[in-house]
């Protein structure tokens, strides 16, 4: 439990980074709910199902179907170390002409692709008296069906049909697709809401706890190299320390990371490449402008931010992440639509809209001009935690009028 793939590198489930004692708590509940309850005592050994099992005959059936159906393709199975492959070679069937294919009885379009997608669909459609097929149903929806046809018809890429081209010719498309597949892997929905769905953990531990934010967006939100470091690392970049939440630590490979970096950003239109902190220079009015508005008397940010480790003085529930590292994890262009109206980009969040419109923005500062409002926050909050002399968003003298 605490380091899964020590018994299965190839293990799904991540490291939690559960101390021993919580382990063993997890274990004690796990232990408890094992046996089924029956008037407070446990369930009857089934004295039949155990002959059964311990049947030498029944064994042979089991390794019989066993064969028939492939299972050792996917799993490990002692007595099948050496047995042959499953099925035919796929690498080739793309060439394949449609007199070649036997469509049975079925009624389906007489095209190679309207085969393969009904095989993958319903493998066993085209059977009839005469024929078989062990081909499980995978349940695939469509979507996953073009997608497998497309592969195996790319063998032959002058036939892949057109509107698969057009589809797999979309920018980025393919950053897309890697990232998705190990985010439905991994079963990230779980705990976030990733282009509009997920989120099933709410349904257990409900809406009155801090949940796991929604990542719709990312992409257009954080730097990437900050990204690839929390994915690698979540448990040195906690971003709100106040909360009992606990990012898994997946153990990703750097190609891992980086494909769900990729995939986040490709969704966002957003560069994936990794930059260094080099902003526009800020004017020394811009600076002084923005630690104005963001002090008591105007949008008091740290009344609710961590100010470099400093806690607010409010409910902790309401604190949000530290403002002094949000220059090496907030992308700089982002930070000034944020500052607007953060509800347009992420319904719900806690932090309200301080310049939604012009009408909003104080009139004392910079001429009340909104846009350089927002723009003087976000070179303020650039310059938290740097020095004048090392920071590429340190005050440059403002032009003399």
């Amino acid at each position: 439990m605490q380091n899964p793939k020590a018994y299965n590198p190839e293990a799904k489930m991540p490291s939690l980074r559960l101390s021993s004692q919580e382990a063993a708590d997890v274990t004690a509940y796990l232990l408890s709910n094992s046996q089924a309850k029956d008037d407070g005592k446990s369930r009857p050994v089934d004295e039949a199902l155990r002959a059964k099992l311990s049947d030498p005959d029944a064994a042979k059936k089991g390794f019989v179907l066993i064969s028939q159906y492939g299972c050792y393709g996917c799993h490990n199975i002692k007595g099948f170390e050496t047995a042959s492959k499953l099925s035919v070679d796929l690498s080739a069937f793309g060439r394949k002409e449609v007199p070649e294919l036997d469509f049975g009885d079925s009624k389906i379009e007489r095209t190679w692709t309207a085969w393969a997608h009904g095989k993958i669909k319903e493998p066993r459609m085209y059977l009839t008296e005469r024929t078989s097929s062990k081909m499980p149903n995978f349940g695939l929806s469509d979507e996953d069906i073009d997608a497998l046809v497309v592969f195996l018809k790319g063998q032959k890429k002058e036939d892949v049909p057109q509107k698969y081209l057009m589809s797999l010719s979309k920018p980025r498309q393919k950053q897309i697709e890697n990232g998705r597949r190990l985010v439905e892997r991994l079963n990230c929905r779980g705990c976030h809401v990733i282009e509009g769905e997920g989120r099933l953990i709410e349904q257990v531990i409900g809406s009155d706890v801090p949940l796991p934010p929604i990542l719709d967006g990312i992409g257009a939100r954080v730097r990437p190299d900050w990204m690839f470091a929390f994915l690698k690392h979540p448990e040195e970049h906690k971003i709100r320390p106040q909360l009992n939440l606990r990012m898994p630590t997946f153990q990703f490979t750097d190609d891992e990371a980086s494909s769900i970096v990729e995939y986040f950003s490709a969704l966002s239109k957003q560069p994936s490449s990794f930059t260094t902190n080099n902003y526009p220079r800020a004017t020394a009015e811009s600076l002084a402008a923005g630690e104005k508005l963001a002090s008591a008397e105007y949008f008091n940010c740290f009344s609710c931010h961590i100010q470099n480790g400093k806690l607010p003085l409010n409910d902790p529930s309401q604190w949000g992440p530290d403002l002094y590292r949000a220059k090496d994890r907030i992308r700089y262009d982002f930070i000034t639509e944020w500052i607007k109206d953060p509800q347009l980009i992420t319904p719900g969040v806690k932090m309200p809209g301080f310049l939604p419109s012009d009408d909003a923005a104080p009139q004392d500062v910079l001429g009340g001009d909104r846009q350089k409002q927002v723009e003087a926050v976000r070179d303020y909050i650039m310059s938290l935690g740097s020095s004048a002399s090392s920071t590429p968003a340190a005050a440059e003298p403002s032009a003399k009028k």
